[in-house]
């Protein structure tokens, strides 16, 4: 026989904390959920609101300095919301370097700041941050950024911290109103100090990147523990002499990655002369990444710079692995690829890597640009 109960009867028994994040966390990426589950009651609401507003976006609006106020305002008046938020996205925001330090003063446990599309200006003389006013962040990235008249925009933001684990500038570019006059390098306020970072990624593939994006990173940064670099370029290539200022800087490499392509001139068929890691005595692994396309000398030509720039490295490195990451181009079949890739003279490049006794892996990985590895 059924039992009836009122409802002054029916209780509901709390679930142990270990079980509701563990619920919640594995709904993180399911918003619908979340907000449903904030519902339920107390423990329920604040399990979810961990993950619901664990990254917010800040996106255009027509009067971005008005919005960004009042964010900043709404944010202060919202003490249980603020320790809450990790991940700070700004999308296609016109800002200032001092906009962006007053969004992220109200938000305490911020770990990663990324700027799609953003259109940024250098703070005034007026503005005055301390240095550094944030000690950490986990991730800055910029993406298709905007930068008015210099770089100095991008590094004050950057000098806003006294650590970051990974810095990354892809497709930026410097609108400068004088293009054909060569612009000057920026240098640090007095009051600037330099951020340290572990990981740094330069992908310039736009040909309006300026060449004295390195130099004025060098004024701004601390590469003494960097472990991890990646330079990648597109028509508008930093000159040679930037890369050889970063390796020497960078005594605690781990892990390189360089675009081949770039030690070879579209013009002269003559190959340009590599960097030399002489001074990255801990690099432990190096990828290249070199495109294939029926123009197959070209390619030798860089295979035999690669292995002088392996030629370069000291006598007691500790290099375990080198890889190439080919990009086939469209004029090559994909049915074809493994047929270039054998044609290719490797000869130079393993005589290079014969002295090297230390390698205990070498890997080729080929792909399509817009596709996932094919072997």
């Amino acid at each position: 026989m059924a039992t009836l109960y009122t409802h002054n009867e029916l209780r509901m028994f709390p679930i142990p904390n270990e079980l509701l994040y563990h619920i919640t966390d594995s709904l993180q990426d399911d918003i619908v959920s979340l907000k449903a589950c904030s519902l339920v009651s107390r423990p329920w609401q604040s399990a979810a609101r961990a993950h619901v507003l664990s990254s917010i976006t800040i996106h255009k609006h027509d009067d971005d300095a008005r919005s960004l106020t009042a964010f900043v305002h709404f944010l202060a008046s919202s003490h249980s919301m603020r320790p809450l938020v990790k991940n700070l996205r700004m999308l296609a925001v016109e800002c200032s370097v001092h906009d962006v330090y007053s969004v992220l003063l109200q938000l305490p446990q911020c770990q990663t700041l990324a700027l799609h599309v953003c259109e940024i200006k250098p703070s005034g003389p007026g503005d005055l941050f301390p240095a550094p006013p944030f000690p950490h962040l986990v991730a800055l990235c910029y993406v298709e950024c905007i930068f008015l008249r210099s770089w100095h925009a991008a590094f004050q933001l950057v000098g806003l911290f006294g650590h970051i684990t990974e810095l990354s500038f892809q497709n930026v570019v410097k609108e400068d109103a004088f293009p054909r006059i060569a612009a000057s390098t920026d240098p640090p306020d007095a009051r600037s100090h330099k951020t340290s970072v572990e990981s740094l990624k330069y992908d310039l593939a736009t040909p309006y990147a300026r060449e004295d994006l390195q130099k004025v990173s060098l004024q701004w940064l601390d590469l003494r523990f960097l472990l991890s670099l990646q330079i990648a370029r597109g028509p508008s290539m930093v000159e040679q002499r930037s890369d050889q200022l970063f390796l020497d800087s960078a005594v605690a490499l781990r892990q390189l990655r360089l675009d081949a392509d770039q030690y070879v001139s579209t013009d002269v068929l003559g190959p340009d002369a590599p960097p030399s890691l002489k001074s990255c005595t801990k690099l432990e692994a190096i990828t290249f990444s070199l495109r294939l396309s029926w123009r197959n000398h070209l390619v030798g030509a860089k295979l035999s710079n690669v292995g002088m720039l392996l030629k370069s490295l000291p006598q007691d490195t500790q290099l375990s692995a080198v890889r190439f990451d080919i990009i086939i181009d469209k004029d090559i079949l994909a049915q074809n690829y493994s047929t270039h890739v054998q044609r290719l003279n490797w000869q130079p490049f393993l005589q290079c890597l014969h002295r090297i006794s230390s390698v205990t892996h070498v890997g080729i990985a080929c792909r399509h640009p817009k596709h996932r590895s094919m072997m």
